[in-house]
């Protein structure tokens, strides 16, 4: 599927790198943990792409919208590599900022809050930047 985009909206290619990261590059880039298992991004339009690697055919990434939001969505030709394995690859062009990475189709998981929270210090937090993470969390 082939469709135009407008160059003036943020445009990411979305793709899967070794066993284990899901790259994000273009208008901004951010790499993700996949290993072994599905992760969705979620972005601001709404769209929800699913990453895997090897748990689709064994065969390498899978990268797919599951949810279709505002944002352009074009699917490329898989990349492949000297093994045989090989990348889908999705262009996603709108108002797709920010991304978050969450285990879920429908968002964070209890789980997903515990390791973050893990992560993060929450002392370099301003007290607007945590009631922003706490409407994302949906607990504001």
């Amino acid at each position: 599927m082939h469709t135009a985009r407008r160059i003036d909206m943020p445009s990411v290619l979305i793709y899967g790198q070794s066993d284990d990261l899901i790259e994000v590059d273009g208008e901004f880039e951010d790499e993700f943990d996949a290993y072994g298992c599905w992760r969705y991004l979620h972005f601001a339009d709404g769209t929800v792409v699913r990453c895997g690697y090897d748990l689709v055919d064994e065969k390498g990434w899978d990268v797919s919208v599951v949810k279709s939001g505002t944002a352009i969505a074009e699917e490329l030709e898989p990349e492949l590599d000297d093994d045989e394995h090989y990348t889908d690859r999705l262009r996603l062009t709108g108002d797709i900022l920010p991304v978050r990475c969450w285990s879920d189709p429908d968002g964070p998981t209890e789980t997903d809050v515990e390791e973050w929270c893990e992560r993060v210090d929450l002392t370099e937090f301003t007290s607007e930047q945590l009631l922003q993470v706490m409407r994302v969390l949906g607990v504001a």
